[in-house]
């Protein structure tokens, strides 16, 4: 730099003193110097009188039009003026607090002069840092409170260049790229030697996939400011990081982390360089500071807010972050009540064909634990991700929300089975429990029913009779019955035809041996229905038999929570609506933490036109199997789509489609919302996903086999392109 203008401020009262002075940095010399008193309302115009020396004494000509931009002040009320700093000051400071307050200020000095673009303009911007700082209540409706304000900065003052590159951000949020840089190109334009129009560039530029263009326009910002905010190395490093550039990008962040070494960002941009570059013990290090900033950090949130126009480049940003070690997702709270996660137990048989034993001892104990009101229990279906995996206590705290992990294995040889068994503390790793159990075959029921009182015990559980009798209580004690009992429910939970077709042939077997095995009738009534939902068979009388069976397993022992559970589907699809209901609330008063009776009872619900109670149980179904499938996920859209909250429906459905592409559900309430709302595009492509899934769809089917169809939905479909 050649000159340097350095001056003071003093304001009292009514009055403000200015120095300033003009100086040479080359020879040490000053140009030119200046002490104004003034009257504080005279600001503006003192404001111009110096800028118009500074520039007469550096001999610079300028246009008509800079001359005109350079007197635009946006407002001539001093009150306004004096509160839009105050505003400006607190939205740099980047907390929901100090947003807020911002926002506040800025209604008043609207109020103050209703003409006022660059109020308008950070009025804009205190809406999307809503987004960002997690303290909207509807993303998209901030987004678009955020586009309305920026464009009336801009109608009431189109030479305002912030109000440009906010508007390109605004754009590049909303995955518009060229309009977003065109918008910054604007900005950059009316104003070349604005550092902050440089670094808007480079962010848009960077989304856009354009990566060395962004290098250049931050490179250049921080030309232009050489003392910036840390706000701009950490965008400098994000654009060298996205250029492979990544040991500058190390060097741009730790500039950045040395102004403030407190931004998360920063520590985040730093974790993906060194993931990237190969240097994973240094990345690592940098995801614990992240952690210990945030303790509820989690990619799932920052990927919804990432607009890149590449997927390439959200993936390889995703995938570096998480071998850096950051988590997916956020850490789920830990429950009120003593919590537990049994994690599948190893067979160490040495025999592939054992399998099935270790898992329906895993199954069992999760299933007789389930019953205790006082206890917390993940379900089996998020457990079982962890199957054949080495798990940390840490890592099941973090993503089952326990406090107890159970872990175990099971050698069984001839008419012996060993059984180990350990209880821990996931918060300390600490073992609470341990034991190692040497037993005939023919003792199994007795020792199942020992390990689950020694769990109880040891977590302190208080409990009624009733509910022990419950989690005790066996269907036989046949050992074969019950071997092949395990077999059949091991078959069962692999969700295929083939071996839904020998899961029945394993009960129907242990109720040969055992004819009045309760917990057989509802596992082979289940493969009926299975068959007849999944539509693996045209056999008619498919539900029928389901139903039979069900009816069968509760006559026999109406405390199996697997019977009432199947009754209520057959009511269901029956229409029989309030037979459901009630089938379903038994399940769940047989079994608390039965994550499916919560969401069935909630998809039932919505079908029986109540979807407001059904949010809560769909929740509470998510906390009891965090690894949740796509279902729950098309029940809370459908629950939202009924309540006509389009977005949150939208927004749910899109999520399970994530989780299962060819969801025949999520893809017809999409089309149908899209329907109703004019999307008419989107809505056919949906149908046609839809009949690329199920070609003999039709509206016909859909009414047979649906529990409900109003009337609207069929003529949103149709019009959609579903065929009659």
């Amino acid at each position: 730099m050649r000159y340097v203008l350095e001056g003071s401020v003093r304001k009292a009262g009514d009055r403000v003193r200015i120095t300033a002075q003009l100086i040479d940095a080359l020879t040490g010399h000053h140009l030119w110097g200046e002490r104004y008193d003034k009257d504080l309302k005279d600001i503006f115009a003192l404001q111009d009188e110096i800028t118009m020396k500074i520039i007469t004494e550096l001999q610079v000509k300028l246009t008509d039009g800079e001359q005109a931009r350079l007197r635009a002040k946006g407002t001539e009320n001093l009150q306004a003026y004096l509160k839009y700093l105050q505003a400006r000051e607190h939205w740099q400071i980047q907390t929901k607090e100090d947003n807020a307050l911002a926002r506040h200020l800025l209604e008043e000095v609207i109020a103050l002069d209703p003409e006022f673009p660059q109020a308008y303009t950070l009025l804009g911007a205190t809406h999307w840092m809503d987004i960002f700082l997690k303290s909207s209540k509807s993303p998209k409706a901030s987004l678009e409170r955020a586009f309305e304000l920026t464009k009336k900065a801009i109608a009431l003052d189109d030479s305002y260049p912030e109000a440009h590159s906010h508007l390109g951000w605004l754009y590049t949020m909303a995955g518009r790229h060229d309009k977003g840089i065109a918008e910054c190109e604007r900005a950059v334009a009316l104003d070349p030697n604005a550092a902050g129009a440089h670094i808007w560039m480079g962010i848009a530029l960077r989304y856009a996939g354009r990566h060395e263009e962004a290098v250049r326009h931050s490179e250049q910002a921080l030309r232009l400011n050489p003392i910036p905010p840390s706000t701009y190395f950490r965008s400098l490093g994000a654009a060298y990081n996205f250029a492979g550039r990544y040991e500058e990008g190390i060097t741009a962040f730790k500039k950045a982390l040395n102004r403030s070494p407190n931004d998360l960002l920063s520590h985040v941009g730093l974790a993906q360089a060194y993931s990237l570059e190969g240097r994973m013990e240094e990345a690592q290090a940098e995801a614990e500071q992240v952690l210990k900033i945030n303790p509820k950090f989690s990619l799932e949130y920052f990927a919804k807010r990432w607009s890149y126009k590449n997927q390439a480049d959200k993936d390889r940003s995703i995938d570096s972050l998480l071998k850096a070690g950051l988590p997916k997702t956020p850490p789920l709270p830990l429950p009120d009540k003593p919590s537990i996660a049994v994690l599948p137990f190893v067979n160490m048989s040495g025999d592939p064909e054992q399998e099935y034993f270790s898992d329906g001892l895993t199954e069992d104990l999760i299933t007789d634990l389930s019953k205790f009101r006082g206890l917390f229990v993940i379900s089996r279906n998020s457990v079982f991700i962890y199957k054949g995996q080495v798990v940390k206590p840490e890592q099941v705290r973090k993503e089952l929300g326990v406090r107890y992990m159970l872990e175990g294995s099971v050698r069984k040889a001839g008419k012996r089975v060993r059984i180990t068994a350990q209880l821990i503390d996931t918060t300390t790793g600490g073992h609470q429990w341990a034991e190692r159990y040497d037993r005939e075959l023919k003792d199994i029921f007795t020792l199942q029913d020992e390990i689950t009182q020694q769990i109880v015990s040891a977590l302190g559980v208080k409990f009624e009779q009733i509910e022990q009798e419950r989690a005790l209580r066996k269907d036989t004690a046949n050992l074969n019955a019950f071997d092949y009992n395990l077999r059949g429910w091991w078959y069962y939970h692999r969700f295929t035809r083939e071996d839904n077709e020998q899961a029945r042939r394993m009960f129907e077997k242990a109720i040969e041996i055992e004819p009045k095995f309760a917990d057989a009738y509802a596992g082979l009534g289940l493969t009926y229905y299975e068959q007849w939902a999944r539509q693996w068979s045209q056999d008619p009388q498919s539900l029928e038999r389901a139903f039979e069976l069900a009816k069968r397993a509760i006559a026999l022992d109406d405390s199996r929570s697997a019977a009432y559970s199947l009754l209520s589907h057959v009511y269901l699809w029956k229409k029989q609506h309030a037979q459901a209901i009630a089938a379903i609330k038994r399940t769940i008063n047989l079994d608390p933490n039965d994550a499916r009776g919560y969401a069935d009872l909630a998809e039932t619900l919505v079908w029986a036109g109540k979807p407001s109670e059904a949010l809560g149980l769909v929740e509470k179904a998510m906390r009891l199997n965090p690894h949740y499938p796509a279902t729950y996920l098309f029940t809370l859209g459908f629950a939202y789509f009924t309540m006509e909250r389009y977005e949150e429906a939208v927004a749910a459905l899109k999520r399970a489609l994530t989780r299962s592409p060819d969801h025949l559900g999520a893809l017809l309430v999409l089309a149908t919302i899209y329907s109703e709302i004019g999307r008419e595009e989107e809505a056919r492509a949906h149908v046609a996903e839809a009949l690329r899934v199920n070609p003999q769809l039709s509206l016909e089917v859909l009414r047979q086999r649906l529990p409900a169809l109003p009337e609207r939905y069929i003529e949103s479909l149709r019009k959609a392109g579903l065929p009659d």
